[in-house]
This record gives C-alpha cells, sequence and structure tokens, in this order.
C-alpha cells in the first residue's frame, strides 16, 4: 500500500511536472516532493526515462530536457510543432534571438533589476539583433572560419533575418510570423511566454519583454555551468558594444 501512494503521488508530480514545466515549492506537491524520499526519487527516475531531468531551485523545481544548457522541457520535435518554424535554419535563427534576450536580461543585479522594472521592446530587440549579425558578418569577412568555430549558422540567420522590415505597418494585429522582424521575434517570445519565462506588456505602439523568476531560476541552474553558453553570450555583448 506505501508503495502504491508512492507511485501514485510520483506520478502526479511528475505529470503535472510535464504539464506545467515547474512546480512551486511552496505548494502541495512541492512540499510533498521534498518530504517524502520516495516520492522524490520516484519523479526523478521518471524524469530519467523519459529524457528528461529535475532542477531544484529555491522557489520552484523544474523539468528541462536532459543535458547541459537545457532551458526548455520540449525536445526538438514538439518545438517544431509548438513554435511553427519549419527547418533547423528557422529554429536556429529563433534561438538566436533568444540568447540575445538572455543577454540583455542575464547579468548583474542591476542589470536585472533594469530587465524586470523596464523589460526590453520589441524594438530595442529587434535592433540587437540587427547588431549582432551584422557584426558577426564582419568578423567572417575577416576570417572565413569563424562561423565555423563558433558551431552558429550565422550566413544562413543573416539572410532569413536581416532583409526583412521591422513589422506590417497594414497589419493591425501582430501575429507570430517569417514575414517580419517583429514577427520573428514573436513567434520565440510567445513560446517562451507560453513556457512562463517571461511575460508581455503592451506600451503605445510597442510590446514589452520581462523576465521571469522561473527564467532566471533555469538559468542560473541549466546554463550557470554552460561553458558555450557563456562565450556566446560573451560574444553577443561584444557585438552589442557592452563589453
Amino acid at each position: 500500500m506505501e508503495q502504491e501512494t508512492t507511485f501514485k503521488e510520483g506520478l502526479r508530480i511528475y505529470f503535472s511536472l510535464v504539464k506545467n514545466g515547474y512546480i512551486q515549492t511552496k505548494e502541495e506537491e512541492g512540499i510533498l516532493y521534498f518530504s517524502d524520499a520516495r516520492v522524490r526519487e520516484f519523479v526523478r527516475m521518471c524524469a530519467t526515462q523519459s529524457g528528461t531531468e529535475i532542477l531544484e531551485a529555491a522557489e520552484n523545481i523544474h523539468l528541462v530536457t536532459a543535458g547541459s544548457g537545457s532551458l526548455f522541457e520540449t525536445p526538438y520535435h514538439l518545438l517544431k510543432e509548438k513554435i511553427g518554424f519549419q527547418n533547423q535554419d528557422e529554429f536556429h535563427l529563433l534561438c538566436l534571438i533568444a540568447l540575445v534576450y538572455l543577454a540583455e536580461v542575464d547579468g548583474n543585479l542591476v542589470i536585472r533589476s533594469s530587465a524586470e522594472r523596464d523589460g526590453v521592446s520589441y524594438t530595442k530587440l529587434a535592433k540587437e539583433v540587427d547588431r549582432v549579425l551584422e557584426d558577426w558578418q564582419e568578423k567572417m569577412k575577416e576570417n572565413p572560419k569563424w562561423e565555423e568555430q563558433w558551431g552558429i549558422n550565422i550566413k544562413t540567420a543573416a539572410e532569413l533575418y536581416l532583409n526583412k522590415n521591422l513589422r506590417d505597418e497594414k497589419v493591425s494585429r501582430l501575429v507570430p510570423s517569417f514575414r517580419t522582424k517583429w514577427g520573428i521575434i514573436h513567434k520565440i517570445m510567445t513560446f517562451l511566454k507560453e513556457q512562463k519565462l517571461v511575460r508581455f506588456f503592451e506600451s503605445s505602439d510597442n510590446l514589452l519583454v520581462y523576465p521571469t523568476d522561473i527564467l532566471y531560476e533555469r538559468l542560473e541552474f541549466a546554463y550557470r555551468e554552460d561553458t558555450r553558453y557563456e562565450n556566446i553570450k560573451k560574444i553577443i555583448l561584444s557585438a552589442k558594444g557592452a563589453l
């Protein structure tokens, strides 16, 4: 009977993690997870067997895809369906935009406080992505192997993004698409919002994106020891003139 209860409660917690991506440590499921070692080990076993892993933070317990530097709990084939991209080139561009955003909000206390207070507008983010891709194109002219050395598909990302208009002035409602820069940004940001990693605020003629505590916890536990993430963040900041 005790084993059956462990199985039942463990599955309830794990499926809640699958559904929401995280559970709060102070809620019933979070309290049970930390208070019952058998339930906790069962949940971890479920995560391991499904190719995911548990991240235990102060405020939340997260479920993410197994592997270094994982921000999402969703594998690639489901990301393709959820976000709505056609191929890996489009996916790499969306990931690059996400990384530019992370570089903007992931820093010392002053940087984080500013991001949490003021947000990052779509206009600013679009300009930052412009600046990063244009800087990297210049580096490729100086060193044709620069793209290969960093393992970033810069040429294709630039072709997909830089020649687009900022937004469609004829359309009143912004929708995720690959037709404009705002549309591309809105694709990845809408997905991050669904994952509760960011929140939106519409201000006059712009959209502001604010990081959430969930995002910062995942950065801390999934990315902080990831050398590649830290190195890419540095070259993004360098391209933006922030280093």
